[in-house]
């Protein structure tokens, strides 16, 4: 059996290059939102731990499971997706077990020859969404920026939090993201600041913490923030000289050439100006502040 390039299947076609597998999702309706979103993903094969197929209701399923701490959304994510949300599983249709089986081998001998000394510690190995990012969340507006977290609350957050005033976190102070997957009246995205220890307040109460539904922060909007403020984070973290792979669409901080000429569209630059814009009116950024971002999104054209 020959291998062909590209593997379609129901929810996003799979193609292989010598030193990577692109997906690129399909943009039907039926398929999650989420997917739709990020549109596509190329996974470097030093990325890779391992290839498995599934047989969940019959059909076959081709999935990734990836080295931990190579990919930002797998990190924040948790395991908390649903299943026709994960990002690294190929539907097939009925009766393409052996092809399934036979590209699961195929990616497996791959692996082991671009088998790479790549550990945790050198940063992720695929990106996510480049800032300035937005996210509408329950109690509050949350905006994600090249060196800050900013957090405005609203009207519905508890009065512990906007007796605090709103805040604002360096990407560099802050050590790790937690998720917790939306609901219609639960879910929340929280930082964990540098130094910190003890007990912490509840949810409501916790400045670092941003709460989910009644249709804010859905798993669309709120994992590809987390993710990007994740990576953020990594990369105010990681030694100067360090530099990481990256992957998927939009990632314009950490991309390689294949990425970078994903997430520099005209479009995807237009729409960064004009978060950018966003968080100037809110006094969020000063004007110096301003001309310098847009002048480097321009800078990638």
């Amino acid at each position: 059996m020959g291998l062909d390039p590209e593997l379609p299947g129901r929810n996003a076609t799979w193609a292989f290059l010598p030193d990577r597998i692109e997906i690129a999702y399909s943009s039907s309706s039926g398929i999650p939102r989420l997917l739709r979103r990020i549109g596509q993903r190329s996974v470097p094969l030093a990325a890779i731990a391992r290839a498995a197929v599934m047989h969940g209701d019959g059909a076959p399923v081709l999935s990734l499971r990836l080295h931990p701490g190579a990919d930002p959304y797998t990190e924040v994510a948790a395991g908390q997706l649903a299943e026709d949300s994960e990002l690294y599983r190929l539907e097939l249709d009925r009766g393409q077990s052996d092809l399934a089986e036979y590209y699961a081998e195929h990616i497996r001998l791959l692996t082991e020859q671009h088998a790479t000394t790549w550990s945790e510690s050198d940063g992720f190995l695929l990106g996510a969404e480049p800032p300035p990012l937005h996210l509408r969340c329950f109690d509050a507006d949350a905006h994600l920026d090249a060196d800050n977290l900013h957090l405005r609350w609203n009207a519905d957050a508890t009065p512990e939090k906007r007796a605090g005033g709103d805040r604002t976190y360096p990407l560099a102070d802050l050590r790790d993201v937690e998720w917790v997957r939306p609901g219609a009246f639960s879910g929340q995205l929280s930082v964990r600041v540098k130094g910190e220890s003890g007990d912490r307040p509840p949810a409501e109460e916790d400045p670092t913490t941003v709460l989910f539904g009644l249709g804010c922060g859905t798993v669309a909007d709120s994992l590809p923030f987390g993710a990007s403020l994740l990576a953020g984070m990594r990369r105010h973290a990681a030694p100067a000289s360090s530099g990481a792979l990256s992957g998927g669409r939009r990632t314009a901080l950490d991309a390689g050439p294949q990425e970078s000429r994903l997430a520099t569209s005209v479009d995807e630059i237009a729409n960064a100006i004009r978060e950018l814009g966003s968080l100037k009116e809110s006094g969020l950024l000063d004007d110096a502040e301003f001309q310098r971002k847009k002048q480097e999104l321009l800078d990638r054209l």
